[in-house]
Parts: structure tokens; C-alpha cells; sequence
């Protein structure tokens, strides 16, 4: 059979390539290097790649939750941290950042129970007591979260954090005096306000210029 003629200036289809796309395989080091390296947005997509082939590790969807949260995604942080939990029901850092999601949009009740199931796997946890009290102050139980606190306190006699957010406690509840000293003390640690000066009460100016002067004498004491 002859061959088909061409006309001069016709142009010549050449069929696409029907051979298939093959997506590029995300490892764990790729994307814990991004978030190791702050880029919380690029780690939340290269951990969503991850673990559609690696759907098996509770440590992925954990990274993609830490991920999503920090970059601010929240529905997918809660997702991913359930899902890792659903893999490994023991995972004590997921209960503690899934209580974080819930106590930023405001479910401090379904937080405490994660929280509670996290320190029945680790009762030495000072991280789980602090958000115990975040979340029993949330909800507005004084004396739990004060007992909270504390025992976060004990367990970690730096946990700056616990300092601070029960003096902040302290003084929501207009107990400026017991305020005192973990203010004090969470400011030597470097936390709260850069100074005492700078701690203000919603009280007037002189009453608040007098509570400083006392975190002040606190700090000097050593």
C-alpha cells in the first residue's frame, strides 16, 4: 500500500504519551526536615504525601497534625492526630496535641479527656497536668486547675508555663497576692512579661505600678 501523502505546511500530530504519571514518593526525612527547619506549611503538604503511602505510621499523621497546627490549619491538625491515634491508641504526644486543637477552638471538655487519657498512660506528665489546668480553668473549675498546676509544678519545678498560667489564674480570680510568686517566678524564667514593670492589672495605675514593685522585691530575694 502506498504511504499516505503529506501536503507541504500541514502540520503533524504526534499522539501523548499514554504512559502514566507516577507521583513522587515523599519520605519521612524530607518532610521532618521541613518542619525541623520552620516551613510548618510545606512540612503539612509533604506529610499529606507521606501518608497516603505510608498510611500504616501513627508517627506520620502525628507530624501532620504538629504540622497542620502550627501552620494554622486546624481541621486537618484535629484529623490527623485522631487518625494517628486510631493507628496507635497509646500515642501520648497525640492526646496532648489534640488537646491543644480543642482547647484553640474551644472545647476545653472534650480537651480534658484527651488530656485524662494521656496521664492514664503517663501520670508523670507535666505537660498533660499544665493542659489539665488550662483546660479545668477553661471550664471553669478554679480548684482543679489550681491543683493542676501544681502538680505540674511539682513534677517540673521549671515548667515556666505552669507558673505563669497560674498566676494568670490567680488573677482572674482576684487573688492578685497568691499571683505573687509564680508570676515572679515565670518571669525569672523568662516568661510572661520581659519585666515587672510591665505586668498591668485591670486596676488603676498606682495599684498597678505598687504589684509590680512587689514581683520586683520577689525577684531581688533570688
Amino acid at each position: 500500500m502506498a504511504a499516505a501523502s503529506v501536503t507541504p505546511g500541514t502540520p503533524i500530530i504526534v499522539p501523548a504519551s499514554t504512559a502514566p504519571v507516577v507521583p513522587r514518593i515523599v519520605t519521612y526525612d524530607e518532610a521532618e526536615a521541613a518542619f525541623r527547619s520552620g516551613s510548618y506549611a510545606e512540612a503539612t503538604e509533604l506529610f499529606g504525601s507521606y501518608v497516603e503511602t505510608k498510611s500504616e505510621n501513627p508517627w506520620g499523621y502525628y507530624l501532620l497534625g504538629l504540622s497542620a497546627w502550627k501552620s494554622g490549619d486546624l481541621p486537618r491538625a484535629e484529623e490527623a492526630f485522631e487518625r494517628s491515634l486510631s493507628l496507635d491508641p497509646k500515642h501520648v504526644k497525640s492526646y496532648l496535641n489534640l488537646a491543644r486543637v480543642l482547647l484553640e477552638t474551644a472545647r476545653p471538655a472534650d480537651a480534658l479527656a484527651r488530656v485524662d487519657s494521656a496521664l492514664t498512660l503517663d501520670s508523670l506528665s507535666n505537660v498533660a497536668c499544665r493542659l489539665r489546668g488550662r483546660a479545668l480553668g477553661a471550664l471553669g473549675d478554679f480548684e482543679q486547675a489550681v491543683d493542676a498546676y501544681r502538680r505540674a509544678i511539682t513534677l517540673d519545678e521549671r515548667d515556666a508555663w505552669s507558673m505563669n498560667n497560674l498566676g494568670l489564674l490567680y488573677l482572674q480570680e482576684g487573688w492578685p497576692e497568691e499571683a505573687l510568686y509564680p508570676l515572679a517566678r515565670a518571669v525569672e524564667l523568662g516568661l510572661g512579661a520581659s519585666e515587672p514593670a510591665d505586668i498591668e492589672l485591670v486596676t488603676a495605675d498606682a495599684e498597678s505600678r505598687a504589684y509590680a514593685k512587689k514581683l520586683e522585691g520577689i525577684l531581688a530575694q533570688g
